[in-house]
């Protein structure tokens, strides 16, 4: 229970590994001296229950160390690549990382196969920050002070919300559970932040009114004025600038001579104001009790207006993995001047982007590398397709899709497919049906670094001939993965039935579109002003072909290549124009149909002809099989992977009908026969007992006879031993027939 150990400074001595159940080493791979990369401990979250947890240093294996979880059998280990398997000494494991790093790498690990659940997030523990003050859009784990049980479900969260307590801050957890914890509120820490999600949009959409407007928050107002803390959506307008109205309960907020905040419906008084007259909206930050005579509403309120109108968040990094394929352009931290030619761009994989940063490929050819959380900051912002609607009169012609296609006053200018309008902004948000930045129809305010969805106005076109004025909505298709972010019941008025029932998150494939709603697959309705598109990958349904070719490609720069600048997606049956873009034939032929001019170059009378180099290149690129069964494969070989060598491709059980992957069959066959009945004659467990009984009556008549043979021979037995029984009780008393 002893070991000599001479140290690396000449001093030795003997030490305990066992003796008197004590442990006074530790072992450390070969080579690293005072292994000072070498880590004592990790965490692992977002997993399933038999993953999540502390993990401890044990011992080394192949030069690496190796942890044990500590309250489990799971181990984490280095064979080729690091991996976690669920025990010591299985036969295969569940997540891994190809970084052939000294110690486990932190952050997002892989899934091995489609049994695993969802990957697991490692973190290492000296690296954790303790979540000390309340702020919003933090993704954070369980802390030191946690007393909540499995309210996290062992996994991540995002902080969503600052409340009105000192000290507490709201999270919503991954899995959908929403509460409020402390950061600092009776001494106590319950978070540890893990990184920063820059995809976070404040509850505000929930609260936001039919119209369009930007909701309003306001807390921290105290006395007599306590109550107008809450959510204010506008109700009209006053003096040329939005009113608001108090959501729950009769507190306004309005402008007259400055911003004003009034416990109730009274334009004539008020408890809190603001001086800053040239505010097209409240505006943010501490506001003063200047103007109220008493002194029992202090402290004065905080205000802020949520900008949730962006038509879709600014998704660019989760963690500081970079989501490849965006489409985007410069944001409002843009500090690089015109390395982006004002065009618009797409994220692409660099080996020189590094934690917090993401390369870009210009339209006009540059590269480069950008924040996405780098120095706390965010350089980009993701522009994707709109759809206009509802437009009226003159500017009917105006409703269609539009797509990004360059900037314009340092924003996005939107083009119209099979048609002549554009979106774009000047002073504020226009709407115009031929490419005019001179002039408009319809309009919106805010000044937006994208669009704002909802309800525009023909504020400033003089003319009566347009009304009414449209709706803006993001744009999907049919096939598109759309999650909710919105919940609002306002939303839902006037859908079809029946309707969906989502939570906040919730994933749904679009199978029809209707105007403003869509169907999903279970034919349930919903508003698609409260979805968004996931940046996951969804099977379209059969009866759908897409303009392009939409995978998860292997090398997502050999994709970029031949990508169709209409439908973003890989040009099929691609089309090559003199001005060298590609198109997808589709596409190419849909817009021809409306207007004669490449849709890129805008040039007439130039001919478009099949690309076969390009379109064999592309049949080349490898995918990941779509149904995430692992496999990599060429996009020939697609249709037959599907169809014939796909393990997660869906079968009919030929037992019970049920519809399980191929992969899955064996083991679903063995669980469905369990549920088999029993056959009382011949012990065996059959799928359908009327059948197997008539099939089998011959054998089932020649067991009945024997075991009427055994039955008769069992009587004659107990007749036997009922004869003795009398015998030998009758000669103590009467005689009884025990049979």
């Amino acid at each position: 229970g002893w070991v000599n150990v001479r140290w690396d400074h000449g001093e030795g001595n003997s030490y305990r590994v066992g003796a008197n159940g004590k442990y006074d080493l530790m072992v450390v791979p070969d080579g690293t001296r005072n292994a000072p990369d070498v880590k004592v401990s990790f965490v692992v979250a977002g997993a399933g229950e038999a993953i999540n947890g502390r993990y401890v240093l044990v011992d080394t294996q192949n030069g690496r160390p190796r942890y044990k979880l500590e309250q489990g059998q799971a181990v984490m280990f280095f064979q080729e690549k690091w991996k976690i398997a669920e025990r010591e000494g299985a036969m295969g494991w569940l997540y891994q990382h190809a970084a052939a790093t000294s110690s486990p790498p932190t952050g997002p690990w892989t899934v091995v196969g489609d049994d695993s659940g969802p990957p697991p997030l490692v973190f290492d523990e000296s690296e954790d920050d303790i979540l000390r003050s309340p702020e919003v859009g933090l993704r954070v784990r369980r802390g030191p002070d946690w007393d909540w049980q499995d309210q996290d479900d062992g996994g991540l969260g995002i902080t969503v919300d600052i409340e009105a307590r000192l000290g507490w801050v709201a999270v919503r957890w991954d899995h959908g559970v929403e509460n409020k914890y402390r950061v600092g509120a009776d001494g106590k820490y319950d978070l540890i932040v893990v990184g920063r999600s820059v995809s976070f949009e404040a509850r505000a959409p929930s609260v936001a009114s039919s119209s369009g407007a930007l909701p309003v928050r306001v807390t921290g107002a105290g006395g007599v004025g306590g109550s107008v803390n809450g959510w204010f959506v506008q109700d009209g307008m006053l003096h040329g600038k939005p009113r608001y109205r108090q959501r729950e309960g009769t507190a306004i907020i309005y402008f007259s001579g400055q911003w004003k905040i009034n416990d109730e419906d009274d334009l004539g008084g008020w408890f809190y104001c603001h001086h800053d007259s040239a505010a097209s909206y409240p505006p943010n930050g501490l506001w003063s009790t200047d103007g109220y005579t008493g002194r029992d509403a202090d402290p004065a309120p905080a205000v802020r207006v949520y900008e949730t109108d962006s038509y879709e968040p600014q998704v660019i990094s989760e963690l500081g993995v970079p989501i490849i394929g965006l489409r985007v352009a410069r944001g409002p931290q843009w500090c690089w001047g015109d390395q982006d030619g004002n065009r618009l761009g797409m994220t692409v994989e660099r080996g020189s982007a590094t934690e917090g940063w993401v390369g870009v490929r210009w339209d006009n050819g540059a590269e480069n590398n950008y924040r996405v959380g780098a120095e706390n900051a965010y350089d980009l912002i993701t522009v994707s397709p709109l759809r206009v609607s509802r437009a009226g009169g003159r500017g009917s012609q105006v409703n269609g899709r539009y797509v990004p296609t360059e900037t314009f006053n340092g924003r996005p200018k939107f083009r119209q497919i099979n048609g002549s309008g554009i979106i774009y902004y000047d002073s504020f948000w226009k709407i115009n049906f031929h490419d005019d930045t001179g002039g408009w129809y319809y309009s919106h305010p805010l000044p937006n670094m994208v669009p704002p969805i909802g309800d525009w106005t023909t504020q400033g076109y003089g003319g009566e001939d347009a009304d009414p004025a449209p709706m803006l909505m993001r744009s999907f298709d049919v096939g598109n993965l759309v999650k909710f972010v919105n919940l609002d019941e306002e939303l839902w008025d006037a859908c079809p039935m029946p309707k969906l029932s989502p939570s906040l998150g919730s994933a749904y494939s679009i199978s029809s579109i209707q105007g403003e709603w869509f169907q999903d697959r279970s034919s349930r309705w919903g508003p698609l002003r409260a979805v968004e598109l996931s940046h996951e990958t969804a099977e379209p349904p059969v009866d759908w072909t897409p303009a392009g070719y939409d995978e998860t490609w292997v090398s997502a720069e050999e994709a970029e290549k031949s990508k169709c600048p209409i439908c973003f997606m890989v040009a099929r049956n691609a089309l090559a124009h003199e001005c060298g873009e590609l198109f997808c034939e589709d596409c190419w032929v849909k817009c021809q149909g409306e207007d004669s001019r490449c849709p890129v170059c805008r040039q007439e009378g130039h001919e478009v002809a099949p690309a076969y180099a390009n379109r064999r290149a592309i049949q080349r690129l490898q995918i990941v099989c779509p149904n995430k069964c692992g496999q990599v494969l060429c996009l020939s070989d697609k249709e037959e992977h599907l169809r014939s060598k796909c393990g997660q491709r869906p079968i009919r059980c030929p037992d019970c009908d049920a519809e399980v992957a191929a992969g899955q069959l064996a083991e679903h066959q063995v669980r469905c026969r369990e549920n088999w009945p029993v056959c009382e004659l011949c012990g065996q467990r059959v799928k359908n007992l009327a059948l197997h009984m008539a099939l089998q009556a011959g054998d089932h008549l020649v067991r009945m006879v024997e075991g009427l043979a055994s039955l008769r021979e069992e009587v004659k037995d107990l007749r036997t031993q009922n004869k003795d029984l009398q015998t030998r009780l009758g000669k103590d008393g009467e005689p009884q027939d025990f049979f």
